[in-house]
């Protein structure tokens, strides 16, 4: 049986002795000093045993915060040691007799624990040798809440608590100290003394005082106030230190090729949500830190900011990352600070000394590096089986003589397909930048011109085919692991849209009538976010009918033209890899682990070859879309329709004898001055570049995470 079953047939017993610690348990028993009829008992001690009054005074001199019950003759109700009268000494060992007590202020203090809020009866050491009364409280382990006077204080095992409690549940103060409140009463009876002020004056003191402690400022003679800026930072381990954590004098020591290793690898974040509001001052609630931590000082932080108030910020010029770009716009009233922004430590997210700063506004792993790096090993490995050495070797000067010497031809390059759309948009900017100059220009958005608003939808529409091919592909039974990555796809992509579709509708305001159409027919009244299933709305989507800027129409015809051209190039590119492989391993493979493997190198080039056979048939279907609102005629004889049946090697590739060649060898753009074995071996030297690139990138990062966990030994010894 189960725990939980083997329990079910108890739990009338359970409920009775719940009920049972209700009461006095055996009534008749006598108090450990013989005394009938005891009334008292503890809650927070060990067992159930009650006392005298006299009893339970002495056995709560070391715990004068426990919490009392007093039988009343019907049932137990609530008293305090206070009311029983117990008076806590400090300055002197529990029990010993102070010759000058000093009662607190009214006699009235409060001590925030673990178990709730405690009113107590406190005196005060006056005798001459008494230290200050703050002091005096810190040395019994409560934290004063004032310097001068102290009324409230909060013991060390209650702050050190809640530090804990608030890094693993993220509860926030104010909900934690109302549960403290409610553990002394919990039916609303009674006023909560309200400390809530003092709690989170102590908790801000109490962290800083840790970060002292643990940057070591307490054992500096020159005290507190000589620590530097950023010294109380918390350094990330793995990061290079020189002098910690990396070979003295490793600039001359080791290989230029190796020093890669000791560079330190850093990115730029910011938050423009985390907002704070202007509700005080620096005299009610000054810092600090004071730039010794991960903000940097203040004073000389806003002197810089006012500065550089006349000077124009760069904007990003990306539709995708309009953050940027959108935060002057948001309102500041009434805030210090309307984000923040940080300098990140990029492989391991810690966030670097001094490298934080409010916005006045305007924004890991050595197991999964083995198996990629293995993975891709391999995947080289089995390529490398199915050229000729002579070939590699000539192939490998060349990477590397490009990787020396970047203006060396780039080996990433076909030689022979050219880059129509790369092209294509090269002259679409080239002409927008000469009529910028000339005046005429007619863009209605500062940063994203008209053909960029079609260059950002089509590449938009490509990965809109590239999520659902990933949708399509995952598994019946993902991993969290996998579930995040697809959800982290969708999010983004999602955003990409909708920032793109809010400058669409400033050149296409009949745009926001057909999409407020289509959600009031039911389309996308849906919570779940579906990307892939947005709807675009380029000219080419649009009926004839529909108003639309005449040079948006000519721009994507223009591109969809390149992009047909391109993906035909990587139809035959594909086409030919997948010949070459398919002959090598009839030739050469034996046994189902081999094969098996040749298979699946043949399989992702498939699913290569079928995307870019479907972007063919996306711009195809644009391009006739748009000939009718452009009157456009003659193009569908080099670009006729792609057939399943079209997309095949060229004759004896797959030693298909006679067959006829494809249209899509025969196109009269495609470059015949170089043979078709020329060709395959473009292809091969291509995708033989990338696997080897990728092979050592993920070999170069178990190199550089063994190094990271060296590194780590060696900073925490230092």
């Amino acid at each position: 049986d189960t725990p939980l079953l083997a329990w079910i047939p108890e739990r009338q017993a359970f409920l009775d002795e719940t009920l049972r610690l209700e009461g006095r348990g055996s009534p008749g028993s006598p108090c450990c000093c013989g005394a009938a009829a005891p009334l008292f008992r503890c809650r927070d001690c060990f067992g159930t045993q009650m006392f005298c009054h006299e009893c339970m005074l002495n056995s709560h001199t070391y715990n004068p915060l426990h919490r009392i019950d007093m039988w009343n003759g019907s049932f137990f109700q609530r008293t305090t040691l206070k009311q029983m009268g117990l008076r806590v000494q400090l300055g002197h060992h529990p029990g010993e007799k102070c010759y000058n007590p000093q009662p607190s202020s009214g006699d009235d203090f409060v001590v925030i624990d673990v178990h709730g809020v405690h009113e107590i009866a406190l005196d005060f050491c006056g005798c001459a040798s008494a230290q200050i009364r703050y002091k005096q409280l810190l040395r019994t382990r409560w934290y004063p809440a004032t310097t001068s006077d102290p009324r409230t204080a909060a013991t060390f095992a209650l702050l050190e608590h809640f530090h804990v409690l608030s890094f693993e549940s993220k509860v926030s103060a104010y909900e934690f100290y109302h549960s403290l409140a409610r553990r002394n009463n919990n039916a609303g009876l009674l006023d909560i003394r309200d400390r809530y002020s003092a709690f989170m004056r102590m908790v801000h003191e109490w962290r800083h005082l840790r970060q002292l402690r643990r940057a070591g400022r307490g054992h500096d003679s020159a005290g507190v106030n000589a620590t530097t800026a950023g010294e109380l930072a918390v350094q990330c381990p793995a990061c290079p230190h020189p002098g910690k954590n990396i070979p003295q004098g490793w600039e001359d020591k080791v290989p230029l090729s190796l020093r890669w290793k000791y560079a330190l690898f850093i990115a730029i974040d910011a938050n423009f949500r985390l907002k704070r509001k202007a509700v005080s001052s620096d005299n009610v609630d000054p810092s600090l830190n004071s730039g010794w931590a991960y903000f940097v000082e203040e004073v000389a932080y806003k002197s810089y900011l006012a500065n550089q108030a006349g000077v124009k910020q760069d904007r990003s010029t990306c539709v995708s990352h309009n953050a940027i770009n959108m935060a002057d716009t948001k309102s500041s009233h009434g805030l210090a600070a309307t984000g923040v922004g940080a300098i990140d430590c990029a492989r391991h997210e810690m966030k670097l000394a001094n490298g934080v700063g409010d916005l006045q506004k305007g924004e890991k792993y050595i197991g999964d590096a083995v198996k990629w790096k293995k993975q891709h090993g391999e995947a080289l490995a089995e390529l490398e089986r199915t050229i000729q050495p002579t070939l590699i070797i000539q192939w490998r000067k060349e990477v590397e003589a490009w990787e020396e010497d970047s203006s060396q031809p780039n080996p990433f390059e076909s030689r022979y397909a050219p880059i129509t759309q790369s092209a294509v948009r090269l002259q679409l900017a080239e002409l927008e930048a000469r009529e910028l100059e000339a005046g005429t220009n007619v863009s209605l958005h500062t940063d994203i011109s008209p053909s960029r608003l079609i260059t950002t939808g089509i590449d938009l529409q490509d990965q809109q085919q590239r999520l659902k091919l990933d949708i399509a592909n995952a598994s019946l039974h993902p991993t969290d692991k996998q579930k995040t990555t697809l959800q982290t796809h969708i999010t983004t992509l999602q955003r990409r849209l909708d920032a793109w579709a809010r400058i669409q509708e400033l050149y296409m305001p009949a745009v926001s009538q057909l999409r407020h159409r289509t959600s009031n027919a039911g389309v996308s009244n849906t919570t779940e976010l579906k990307p892939e299933d947005f709807k675009l709305w380029l000219p080419s989507e649009l009926q004839p009918t529909t108003l639309c800027d005449h040079r948006l129409a000519v721009h994507e015809w223009e591109l969809r033209h390149a992009q047909a051209l391109d993906a035909l190039n990587e139809v035959r590119s594909h086409l030919r890899l997948r010949s070459h492989i398919y002959i090598y391993k009839d030739r050469n493979v034996r046994g189902q682990a081999a094969s098996t493997r040749a298979q699946a190198l043949i399989g992702s080039v498939e699913l290569r070859k079928q995307a870019s056979v479907d972007k063919y048939r996306r711009a195809r279907n644009a391009l006739l879309a748009l000939s009718h609102r452009l009157n456009k005629s003659g193009w569908q004889i080099s670009l006729p329709p792609l057939l399943d049946s079209d997309v095949r090697p060229m004759g004896d590739m797959e030693r298909q004898g006679t067959g006829t060649i494809s249209w899509i060898w025969l196109d009269s753009r495609a470059d015949n001055s170089s043979s078709e074995n020329e060709r395959v071996q473009d292809c091969v030297r291509v995708e033989w570049c990338k696997a080897r690139a990728r092979m050592s990138r993920w070999s170069e990062e178990v190199e550089l995470l063994l190094e990271e966990m060296r590194r780590v030994i060696e900073f925490l010894k230092w």
